[in-house]
């Protein structure tokens, strides 16, 4: 299957497919975690902001959505998608979220300069080259002039997630491309955008099925403590000059030019 049969067909069958985005809770929940910290420290006065969310896969899912807790401090907030299925999934979970809307990132059907925040969690990875440019294209006309794009993408410096998971045991069932920090930022930069910050975010030093694993033994307090510490150790690596071979995604904080 080419990228240009990722349709909204193509989204629909994924979620209507799955049962549940992770096998674990306490690892939907580190997810979490790491994202709404993320919003916290780069998306400045979120209570006043336009803010525009690329895609509600996960909180079709419920278990990893950050979305709940936007919407509660922000009544503003649009979350899209491609997968009409994903956004009446989403619909549900989330009720308080006043605006869903069915639509592809690469036509969004905005004005221009009409958001001061976009966020776009994995979305684009999903995409071919050519697509992610053009999805920044849109994205950066929809924004205003001194509003803040913050993207996230699968990082292709953990090279365990790269050529392990990614391209050995294919171990999502949808595609997925993984980029390094220097081509993230020059795909923004030719795109209209400046580089304001950037970071690597949820850490996993051990392989996810080990820590599911070991989570279901959680009942047993050694094994609790340890994988509550594990958690808590993780959410530091970010401050380490390792931390672009150690996170799953990539961040990056960047403004229109």
């Amino acid at each position: 299957m080419t990228y240009k049969n990722f349709n909204s067909n193509y989204w629909d069958n994924i979620a209507v497919s799955m049962s549940s985005h992770f096998r674990d809770q306490t690892i939907a929940y580190y997810h979490r975690y790491e994202y709404i910290n993320l919003l916290k420290k780069w998306g400045g006065n979120i209570r006043i902001k336009n803010i525009l969310v690329t895609d509600l896969f996960n909180d079709a899912f419920r278990q990893d959505e950050f979305l709940s807790w936007l919407s509660k401090v922000n009544k503003k907030v649009i979350g899209i998608d491609i997968s009409g299925v994903i956004v009446t999934r989403a619909r549900q979970y989330n009720p308080n979220l006043k605006y869903y809307i069915v639509c592809d990132v690469r036509r969004l059907p905005f004005k221009i300069h009409f958001f001061d925040l976009i966020i776009s969690p994995s979305t684009l990875d999903h995409f071919s080259r050519k697509d992610l440019c053009k999805s920044l294209i849109e994205l950066n006309s929809i924004l205003s002039r001194d509003g803040t794009l913050i993207v996230t993408l699968h990082n292709k410096h953990n090279l365990f997630l790269y050529f392990i998971l990614m391209k050995y045991f294919k171990s999502v069932p949808f595609p997925i491309e993984c980029y390094s920090i220097k081509e993230i930022k020059e795909l923004l930069i030719s795109n209209g955008f400046r580089i304001a910050d950037s970071a690597s975010i949820v850490h996993l030093l051990f392989p996810r099925t080990f820590l599911i694993i070991l989570t279901r033994l959680k009942k047993n307090k050694v094994i609790y403590n340890f994988v509550r510490e594990h958690i808590i150790f993780l959410s530091k690596m970010g401050r380490l000059v390792t931390k672009y071979f150690t996170g799953k995604f990539i961040a990056v904080k960047a403004h229109k030019v």
